[in-house]
């Protein structure tokens, strides 16, 4: 039986938010100006294609380490949200913090003064156990003397064999939690 409206009226609820977004890219943005870095939240809200967003952010750690704007090294730069994989074709096995890290690597490739990492927050990324991925300028050099090709993994979205081979996957086990996506950049 359906209730009826009047008989809300008594029911007295709470809501509270426990967590979102915002607190944890503030909570990140604390822990990195505790360890001495420069911090920005860049934005909490951040969506898109994964492999797209993932070149965005890799320009501009690069401005960054090149030009120290909009903000000085060494520092790090925080954003939230939740980008999205479109498959099409044949499909490996990822996701899209793992693809966007990935894509993050191509763009700063050779770079010694970036680090990246992208991570979703219940520690499920995609149909994995992984949780995302941490990149560095080093990571393409490190897959192809193992004899893989970044970017055709990424467009076969097979990010999960790079990043296991590479030893490069983060792995969190199920949080419990769910706040959208953290990705952190440093440059140093």
């Amino acid at each position: 039986e359906t209730p009826k409206p009047s008989e809300f009226k008594e029911i007295k609820l709470h809501n509270f938010i426990l967590g979102n977004a915002e607190m944890v890219c503030e909570a990140a943005d604390k822990r990195a100006r505790e360890l001495g870095l420069n911090s920005m939240v860049l934005s909490t809200m951040v969506e898109g294609e994964s492999k797209d967003v993932g070149i965005v952010l890799a320009g501009i750690a690069k401005v960054i380490a090149k030009n120290r704007r909009p903000i000085a090294p060494p520092c790090a730069v925080i954003s939230g949200g939740e980008t999205t994989v479109t498959i099409t074709g044949e499909s490996g096995e990822g996701g899209r913090n793992q693809e966007l890290a990935l894509s993050f690597s191509l763009m700063i490739d050779g770079n010694e003064h970036i680090v990246a990492a992208s991570v979703a927050t219940d520690g499920t990324d995609g149909p994995t156990d992984i949780a995302g991925g941490i990149v560095d300028g080093y990571t393409v050099k490190r897959a192809e003397e193992l004899g893989i090709d970044v970017a055709e993994h990424i467009a076969k979205h097979n990010s999960s064999y790079v990043l296991k081979r590479l030893k490069d996957a983060v792995y969190t086990g199920p949080t419990g939690t769910n706040v959208m996506d953290l990705r952190v950049f440093i440059v140093i």
